[in-house]
Parts: C-alpha cells; sequence; structure tokens
C-alpha cells in the first residue's frame, strides 16, 4: 500500500486512522525552552537508563543531583513528555 506520504505501509489502519510522518504528530529531541535558565546547584531529578524497566518502562529509581552534573550529555525532558 502506498498514500500521500510516501511510505510503503505494512498494516491497513482502523477507520478514521492516517498514515503521518512522526514529525508531525510530535517534537523528537526538542532543546530546552527557550530563555532556560537553572542554577549548576539545583537539584535535578536524572532517570539513568538504569533506572527504565526494560519490559515495562517504568521508572523504578530516579536520582537526585545537581543540575551540573546532567546539563550536557544527556535528553532533556518535562514532567508529562513520554
Amino acid at each position: 500500500m502506498n498514500n500521500s506520504t510516501g511510505y510503503n505501509q505494512k498494516y491497513a489502519l482502523p477507520a478514521g486512522w492516517r498514515w503521518v510522518r512522526l514529525e508531525e504528530v510530535c517534537e523528537i529531541n526538542p532543546r530546552r525552552p527557550k530563555g532556560f535558565t537553572r542554577s549548576p546547584d539545583a537539584l535535578t531529578t536524572f532517570i539513568p537508563m538504569s533506572a527504565v524497566d526494560e519490559k515495562t518502562g517504568t521508572i523504578a529509581k530516579p536520582e537526585v543531583v545537581p543540575y551540573s552534573k546532567v546539563a550536557k550529555g544527556y535528553t532533556y525532558f518535562e514532567e508529562g513528555d513520554v
């Protein structure tokens, strides 16, 4: 099956659904909000991959660390993000 997205779809969708490109419905790896500032010493919740259950995706052991430890090299996300 092909449609206007140009993708070869492997599955039929339920009635009322349509194929879209992922970037049409969400923002992938967004940057920090414009004007975002945080003190290097501010305590920040950090979720290492080891804290995420590989089967259920639940977060078992978030860590609280100074922002300076996680400001670079990790993906920024906020409460409510997927």
